[in-house]
């Protein structure tokens, strides 16, 4: 531990001197409270502005390539439109066997929106409202175009 820091400490002076004379009158200015104001708005930003589940898998696997968590879960977010779109054709073929069925609609609808078919999921939607408006108008619709 002592060589890394020792180390660091040699990088950090080589990386320092060059640039002393412009950070120095800047250093001056800047107080301990400013850099801890900083944080917390980062943090704020943080909680405010979460980050995707596929992003921070991403840095995850990133950090710890070893981590076999980290793969599982990578696996299972690019897996995922695969599985939605078995599960659609599946839909589908009940919709070719039942005709016309609200809750087909209805399933049909919802996974097209999980995979960003938003016109798509719309028709299903419509299709659904069609058969029975009493009950379709209770949940909640998709955004508008």
């Amino acid at each position: 531990m002592a060589e890394v820091t020792a180390y660091l400490t040699l990088i950090g002076k080589r990386i320092y001197r060059p640039v002393r004379p412009a950070l120095q009158p800047l250093l001056q200015l800047i107080k301990v409270w400013h850099f801890l104001a900083i944080i917390i708005l980062l943090e704020l930003a943080a909680i405010f502005w979460p980050l995707s589940s596929a992003i921070v898998i991403k840095n995850n696997l990133a950090a710890w390539p070893w981590s076999k968590s980290a793969q599982s879960s990578t696996e299972f977010v690019l897996g995922q439109p695969a599985v939605i779109a078995g599960k659609i054709s599946a839909w589908e073929k009940v919709l070719t066997e039942k005709n016309e069925s609200r809750d087909v609609f209805l399933n049909l609808a919802i996974l097209s929106y999980q995979l960003y078919r938003d016109d798509q999921s719309r028709l299903f939607w419509e299709r659904a409202f069609y058969l029975d408006p009493e009950l379709v108008s209770s949940l909640p619709r998709p955004p508008k175009l």
